[in-house]
C-alpha cells in the first residue's frame, strides 16, 4: 500500500512502513536509493561505469572523495569493485558508520580500500570525533551583491594557489550562497585533490558537501579546447 502525502510517499507492508520517498514533480524527476540497486551492483560491476544515475550512488562527499581515490589508486574496473564493495556495506553495517571510517581514513590514511573498510566495520572501530571547523567572521555585504546574480561561475577552481585568508573568503562565498544561489564551477583537480585549496581536510570536506549538494557533477574526459585551437592555429599559418 502506498499513503500519498503532499511532500512525500510512504510504502507500506505488512501494516509495517517500510519507506518514505519524496514526491516528484515535472517530468525526468527520479529518487534513486542504494540501497535498492546496491546487490545487484556488486553482482554486475561492470555496469556501474556508465550507469545513468551514478551521480546518485554517492550518499555524502566522503564516498565521494572516495571513489576518486579508488579511480587514482587502482584502475576503474577494479576501483568500481572496490567502491561498489564499500558501498555495500554502508547499506548493510550502517551509513554512518562507514562514512566516519572514510572521512578518517581520507585525512589519516596512506591507502584505502575495501579490505580497510571492512576491517574497521568489524572490529566496530569509532574513528576520532570531527574536529570543529571555525572561519574568521568575513564582512557579507558583498556577499548579498553576489546574490543578486541567478548564477555565478568559477572557472579553473584551484589553479592558481590561495593564501589562508583567500581560502576563507572562498569558503565563506560556498557557505553563503549555499541554497541560496547557483553556481557553476570548473575544475581540473578531483575532489580527493581539494585540500590543496582549502588547506586542511575539514574545511576541504565542509564545502565539497555544500557543494554535492542538489548539483551534478560532469566529469569531461576530453581534450584541452584552448590546446586545440593552438595546433588549429599553428596548422593554419604553415
Amino acid at each position: 500500500m502506498v499513503r500519498i502525502y503532499a511532500e512525500y510517499i510512504e510504502v507500506w507492508y505488512a501494516q509495517r512502513r517500510i519507506e518514505i520517498l519524496p514526491r516528484l514533480r515535472g517530468e525526468n524527476g527520479h529518487c534513486i536509493n542504494y540501497r535498492h540497486v546496491i546487490d545487484w551492483l556488486v553482482r554486475k560491476p561492470g555496469a556501474f561505469e556508465n550507469y545513468r544515475y551514478k551521480d546518485d550512488l554517492f550518499p555524502t562527499s566522503q564516498f565521494r572523495i572516495t571513489y576518486d581515490l579508488l579511480r587514482n589508486q587502482y584502475d576503474p574496473k577494479r576501483a568500481n569493485k572496490q567502491y561498489l564493495k564499500i558501498l555495500e556495506l554502508a547499506a548493510k553495517d550502517g551509513e554512518t558508520l562507514v562514512n566516519d571510517i572514510l572521512r578518517f581514513l581520507i585525512n589519516q590514511a596512506d591507502e584505502i580500500n575495501f579490505e580497510i573498510v571492512l576491517q574497521m566495520v568489524t572490529s566496530r572501530q569509532q574513528p576520532p570525533s570531527i574536529t570543529e571547523v571555525n572561519v574568521q567572521a568575513v564582512d557579507l555585504t558583498v556577499y548579498d551583491r553576489l546574490l543578486k546574480f541567478d548564477v555565478l561561475m568559477i572557472d579553473d577552481f584551484g589553479y592558481v594557489k590561495q593564501g589562508r585568508e583567500e581560502m576563507e573568503v572562498l569558503f565563506t562565498l560556498l557557505a553563503y550562497r549555499y541554497e541560496r544561489g547557483s553556481m557553476l564551477i570548473t575544475s581540473n583537480l578531483p575532489f580527493s585533490k581539494w585540500e590543496v585549496i582549502f588547506k586542511d581536510p575539514m574545511t576541504t570536506a565542509a564545502a565539497i558537501d555544500r557543494l554535492v549538494h542538489h548539483s551534478v557533477v560532469m566529469e569531461l574526459n576530453v581534450p584541452s579546447y584552448r590546446a586545440d585551437q593552438a595546433r588549429k592555429r599553428k596548422n593554419k599559418g604553415k
